[in-house]
């Protein structure tokens, strides 16, 4: 697998997490949970900014 699609894939992960976890969620994880799914996307973003393009960087 190259960069481009591991990025693809990790950039896909990530926006799911962020609509599941932030979006649909909206405020109904108790305090654990919404760490946990923190510490998650957190892990996700950092992997994806090592194989992405530098200009497609998540901040």
């Amino acid at each position: 697998m190259s960069n481009s699609e591991i990025s693809k894939v990790l950039k896909s992960l990530y926006n799911n997490l962020v609509n599941e976890i932030d979006i649909q969620r909206g405020g109904s994880l108790d305090d654990s949970s919404q760490r946990l799914g923190d510490a998650v996307k957190a892990a996700v973003k950092d992997v994806y900014n090592e194989y992405c393009d530098p200009s497609d960087r998540i901040n």
